[in-house]
């Protein structure tokens, strides 16, 4: 990876596939007992995780190694 000037955050996001957000609505819509608030997380990953994917995703792409 290049240096592209600023470190990343040291900190971990969670993610998760728009198809999967979009069955959660459709079934809090449809389930009538569904109530509250709910948190869709298909995976945690780290900055540093993030940059590599980009990197290998779009090696002309400069992508912080900080």
């Amino acid at each position: 990876m290049c240096d592209a000037g600023q470190p990343f955050p040291n900190k971990a996001i969670g993610w998760c596939n728009v198809k999967d957000v979009v069955e959660a609505h459709i079934n809090a819509y449809e389930i009538a007992s569904a109530s509250g608030r709910y948190l869709l997380a298909e995976r945690v990953a780290h900055y540093s995780e993030l940059a590599s994917i980009l990197y290998d995703m779009y090696p002309s792409l400069k992508v912080s190694n900080k």
